[in-house]
């Protein structure tokens, strides 16, 4: 291996990268000795390195941002940077939000290998938004005229909540806080019928903009109406034979009165005059109201 140095018998070998020169001699009785030089180069071999783009819904916990090396299967060192060509990382980034999502550039070295180097994009996406109404996406209630309805709404993605009803002539609504991951829904009850409130969340850096539902349905209210027996003394002058009273609603009830079954043509109590017994009608009406 060295220009008049000692032949051997033996071919010189080469395991690492690099070169050597290799000088013979080829000697014969007879024949003029010949004598030479080559070199013998020994070239790094490429790595194989899986380095695929990464990417996952957010769900609250971290995503390494890796690769893998399966040539040479040990031995290989690698660093990581968040900058091109700057390799500062000796274990693999992580990232948890979608604010985290990058580019991350990568640099393999190993002995008697090529250095591998590159970059593959590494993200977190927004998740659906987890809104619900009393534990669901769509909630159902009924009701009766005038209560309403109160539903616990559950916000955990904290955008920013609106409420919009499908009819505000038949309900209304509103959340205790916009802002809240967990809230009141107050429904108020304007009329009979049925209405759909939508609850929705405004988009975050990790969730999408969502929403739930709560379908209501308002059955008419109950009159809560009374009227005792009158006994009176005949006088000769018409006397009264009283009224009803009216408890719920409260405001806004209608008496008729009449004396036969199913016609109601007095809006003040009826009178009598004359001795007899007497059966005395009545029907109170009201908007929203069961007819008793």
């Amino acid at each position: 291996t060295t220009s008049g140095g000692t032949y051997s018998a033996t071919a010189p070998t080469l395991t690492n990268v690099g070169s050597t020169t290799v000088y013979y001699k080829v000697a014969k009785d007879g024949y003029t000795t010949k004598t030479g030089s080559y070199t013998c180069t020994m070239n790094a071999k490429a790595m194989t390195v899986s380095a695929s783009d990464k990417s996952k819904v957010y769900d609250g916990s971290a995503l390494t941002c890796s690769v893998s090396v399966s040539v040479p299967n040990s031995g290989a060192t690698i660093k990581y940077g968040t900058t091109s060509d700057t390799y500062d990382l000796t274990s693999a980034p992580t990232i948890t939000n979608v604010a985290d999502s990058k580019t991350i550039y990568y640099q393999v070295t190993g002995d008697n290998f090529t250095t591998k180097t590159g970059s593959f994009n590494c993200s977190i996406t927004q998740a659906n938004n987890p809104i619900t109404i009393g534990g669901k996406v769509s909630a159902t209630g009924t009701v009766t005229f005038p209560s309403g309805a109160t539903a616990t709404v559950s916000n955990a993605s904290g955008g920013t909540l609106s409420v919009t009803t499908s009819d505000s002539n038949i309900a209304t609504a509103s959340v205790g806080s916009t802002t809240a991951t967990s809230t009141t829904l107050t429904i108020t009850a304007k009329a009979k019928g049925t209405a759909t409130i939508t609850v929705t969340s405004a988009a975050t850096d990790n969730y999408k903009a969502g929403s739930a539902t709560y379908a209501i349905t308002i059955n008419p209210g109950t009159i809560t109406a009374s009227a005792s027996n009158e006994t009176l003394t005949y006088n000769g002058s018409a006397q009264s034979c009283g009224s009803v009273t009216v408890s719920a609603p409260a405001s806004g009830a209608t008496v008729m009165y009449g004396t036969s079954s199913d016609s109601y043509t007095s809006s003040t109590p009826i009178s009598k005059t004359d001795a007899g017994t007497y059966t005395i009608h009545y029907q109170v009406t009201a908007t929203n109201y069961t007819t008793k």
